[in-house]
């Protein structure tokens, strides 16, 4: 018998494979399942197939409840409401996610429908919470899931192997990660990416070493590797620390990524996981937010940081710098998130509540 993870992406973009990893650390001794590929899995340590039973189900997947046509219920969404629904609601819950400024309207509708059966529902960032109270959803605010993962011994030692393999000092690197823009998060990704040029130029006349951080290679949209393509016709060399590769392959990308976001000088984290495992590793990134999940860690955090729309270079330069050697404290939010994770589960296992 396993805790079944329901609605799973994949393991390709590390910060998902950090979600589902850091459940499989939480489950403990009933174990993690999900129904992924062998290719989507691969870089999850420790998560089952389907071939135990399930004891209980969790819906997990961050931003996973997109509706890519507003205006319409895709039928992807439609897919994922009713893998959620699937199974018996009294020992099913929500852990971690949040609600996509697209899932509005009828989508927003159905899901409401289906999470006021289920047994708990905790969401990672006040505006999902907000909007599914809005709905009768009795939800709960926590944070993002991997703020209760336990790094393993080889972190260390896997980020150092990466730095070498760039052939850079960690004490001079600003390490930044990016993504591409579509439906789901709308901005412009021509003046952003047009914007980040100048900011690496503005950081190399200043003495830092900006490198780029490949977290994700997954599907469409969420894949850095076209956007550094771009990027590198128009900078030239742009060193690049990418944890999947192939030489690395005696260390785990997970252990790599965490790894050197918590040793270089500073990081500017585009992606919502870049900046949460920069906190976890205790030190502050500064967060190029560009959805509400971002603007969260900002909000209720602290976290340096500003929408990547309305940054300027000149300006974002001297924030970077100022955010360089700032500590952060994750165990407070690592206590409080195992907290409601354990509540939910007994609440799951034992058939009581129900957030209707």
């Amino acid at each position: 018998m396993t805790l079944r993870l329901i609605n799973a992406y994949t393991s390709q973009n590390l910060g998902d494979a950090a979600i589902y990893e850091t459940l499989v650390q939480l489950a403990g001794p009933l174990g993690a399942s999900a129904s992924l590929t062998a290719a989507r899995a691969r870089h999850v340590r420790g998560l089952q197939g389907t071939g135990a039973p399930a004891q209980a189900w969790v819906g997990v997947g961050g931003d996973i409840f997109n509706n890519a046509r507003p205006a319409w219920v895709t039928r992807r969404f439609l897919e994922l409401v009713r893998e959620l629904s699937g199974n018996d609601p009294r020992r099913s819950f929500v852990f971690g996610q949040g609600l996509p400024s697209s899932c509005r309207g009828a989508a927003l509708s159905w899901l409401a429908r289906t999470m006021r059966r289920l047994s708990s529902v905790t969401v990672r960032d006040a505006s999902s919470h907000e909007r599914l109270r809005a709905v009768g959803v009795r939800a709960e605010l926590g944070y993002d899931t991997v703020f209760a993962y336990e790094p393993g011994s080889g972190v260390q030692a896997a980020g150092q192997a990466l730095w070498e393999l760039a052939g850079m000092d960690p004490a001079r690197a600003v390490l930044f990660s990016v993504r591409e823009f579509d439906a789901m998060y709308p901005h412009d990704g021509a003046r952003f990416e047009g914007r980040l040029v100048t900011l690496l130029q503005s950081l190399r006349q200043r003495g830092h070493e900006p490198a780029l951080v490949i977290q994700a290679q997954a599907d469409g949209a969420d894949s850095d590797r076209e956007v550094l393509a771009r990027l590198r016709q128009q900078v030239g060399h742009l060193p690049v620390l990418d944890p999947f590769d192939i030489a690395l392959r005696e260390h785990h990308p997970l252990d790599a990524l965490l790894g050197v976001l918590g040793q270089a000088a500073a990081v500017l984290a585009v992606r919502y996981h870049t900046a949460v495992l920069r906190m976890l590793a205790g030190r502050q990134p500064y967060n190029l937010y560009y959805s509400t999940k971002g603007h969260d860690l900002v909000q209720r955090l602290g976290v340096p940081g500003q929408s990547l729309a309305d940054f300027e270079p000149d300006a974002l330069v001297l924030q970077i710098e100022a955010s360089i050697d700032k500590a952060f404290d994750p165990a407070p939010i690592a206590r409080m998130v195992r907290s409601q994770f354990q509540a939910a589960l007994r609440t799951a296992l034992f058939h009581k509540g129900g957030v209707a």
